[in-house]
């Protein structure tokens, strides 16, 4: 908790300028100011630019959408000492994206006898207060509220394919916490309430949702000596539409030894899909869309363990972990692209779907200022498609980690590299597809390099480097990039980078 009456007027301030060479440009500028002792602001502003379209595959598409956007929020916080604690602001993002062929790009039309080009527009609009109340002669007991509307509005056209939509969401929450006799057990119970309106269109179907959900929740935490801690909670949650949520949540950390932790959690979860604004990348295509039947929510349960080590190493700190969790889908929303290459379908899930991961992670310092990273991660998803149990698409069956980062003593140059190494993934069936004969089963494994190199000076940080150094490129990533408005038309089986190598510099400021 702040001390308010500690706290003095000062300012902040941060910026930062990237450009790379293909002609974008990204600047953030973020300043906080202290207004009096107990109340304070901060001002967040980002934006992209983006305007040269690249074609470096020569397949007359651009390999890049050309963007522009800006991001604002300003932030308050006001802080008076075992009193109360409030935070609240707005933000406002509008975002500009558009592709498709270089005739488009370059002022020609989009459509048939033309050219292909797709546009997306955004604007969103966020409130937002949070507030926290200390109550009078309980210490440790306090009111917390929680209020948020945002709006969110898209149109966009793909080709042939237009999709439009609006959201508006008002969220609500109340939250109670204490202790329960000793700090030991404490206890947080509240309600809430989340209204959500959707209204969207797709070509000519028009699609409107209305969503109130109120709902209650407790949660209990029980802590022993600093050894033990275990978090028991459970909600239930009231659906307009699809009845009562009951979700229950575990969750238990135990420190084995000072060096050694476990972690082992369990919960269920619920949630509403949204079919065409969660897969707007199936409409860079000929694709069919059908939905085959009413969607029901996602239903799932997740179970996950992790245990952390750290150990002296050559006389330095080290550390290793490792990971596991499950998802195990009760229901799935089912987007089906291996019927045939020409058609998407959407449906409830019908057998088993489900995921796990696995992830080992070391840490070491060998030398002083070097650090090395090393992760792996195996991912093993499946879910029933057509009655039969497949890998689902463009999943990696695993992926790889190596990252190095040297400062010198005075801390003036620091250099860091990353290798992330990519297993392969399913790629669905196209065989019905004759443009698409020489697509393969699954992506190959391949290696991406990146690098940097920072140089520091007085409140200056000057920065370059580089991504995709190994200039790895996905060969013919457009199914019937020459004729775009056929049946064959498919450009959404993208699994790999579609541009090469890459150089950027930047420069950041503090104060």
């Amino acid at each position: 908790m702040l001390n308010s009456k500690s706290l003095k007027p000062a300012k902040k301030f941060y910026y930062n300028f990237y450009g790379n060479d293909i002609g974008r440009l990204e600047s953030s500028i973020n300043a906080s100011v202290d207004i009096t002792d107990h109340f304070r602001t901060m001002v967040l502003l980002h934006g992209e630019y983006l305007n040269n379209p690249v074609d470096h595959n020569k397949n007359s598409f651009a390999d890049h959408p050309l963007v522009q956007k800006i991001n604002f929020m300003n932030r308050y916080r006001y802080d008076i000492h075992d009193v109360l604690e409030s935070q609240f602001g707005f933000r406002v993002m509008s975002e500009n994206r558009s592709g498709g062929q270089l005739g488009y790009l370059n002022g020609g039309q989009n459509g048939i006898g033309d050219y292909y080009g797709f546009s997306n527009n955004t604007t969103r609009y966020e409130l937002f207060a949070k507030t926290g109340f200390f109550l009078p002669g309980q210490p440790h007991g306090s009111i917390g509220t929680i209020f948020s509307y945002s709006h969110h509005e898209h149109e966009s056209f793909y080709g042939l394919n237009d999709y439009d939509g609006s959201q508006n969401t008002f969220y609500a929450n109340i939250i109670y916490e204490n202790i329960i006799g000793t700090e030991d057990h404490k206890i947080n119970t509240g309600i809430s309430y989340i209204l959500d309106d959707y209204d969207e269109m797709f070509n000519d179907s028009v699609f409107t949702r209305h969503e109130s959900v109120p709902g209650v929740f407790a949660e209990y935490t029980y802590n022993f000596h600093d050894k033990l801690t275990a978090i028991a909670g459970i909600r239930a949650d009231f659906h307009n539409i699809y009845n009562t949520f009951i979700t229950p949540r575990f969750h238990i950390r135990y420190n084995l030894t000072e060096s050694t932790a476990l972690r082992v959690s369990a919960g269920k979860g619920y949630r509403v899909p949204n079919l065409i604004a969660e897969n707007t990348g199936l409409l860079v295509s000929a694709r069919q869309i059908n939905v085959l039947e009413d969607i029901k929510p996602e239903e799932a349960w997740n179970y996950g363990a992790t245990l952390n080590q750290t150990f002296d190493l050559l006389g330095n700190e080290a550390s290793f972990s490792l990971e596991y969790f499950r998802t195990d889908f009760v229901n799935q929303l089912i987007v089906d692209i291996d019927n045939d290459p020409f058609t998407a379908l959407f449906y409830n899930l019908d057998g088993k779907s489900y995921s796990n991961s696995y992830q080992a992670e070391f840490s070491f310092e060998p030398v002083s200022r070097f650090e090395i990273t090393a992760a792996y991660r195996h991912t093993d998803v499946k879910q029933t498609v057509g009655q039969e149990l497949v890998q689902k698409p463009f999943v990696n069956l695993y992926r790889g980690l190596l990252t190095g980062s040297y400062a010198t003593e005075n801390n003036k140059w620091q250099l860091d590299l990353t290798a992330q190494f990519n297993g392969p993934g399913r790629i669905p069936n196209l065989g019905d597809n004759p443009e698409a004969f020489d697509f393969p089963d699954e992506s190959p494994v391949y290696t991406i390099l990146l690098g940097q190199i920072t140089y520091r000076v007085n409140s200056f940080d000057i920065y370059f480097g580089g991504e995709n150094l190994t200039n790895y490129k996905q060969l013919n990533p457009i199914i019937a990039s020459h004729d775009p408005f056929s049946d064959n038309f498919d450009g959404s089986m993208i699994w790999g980078p579609v541009s090469g190598r890459m150089f950027y510099a930047g420069l950041r400021y503090e104060l």
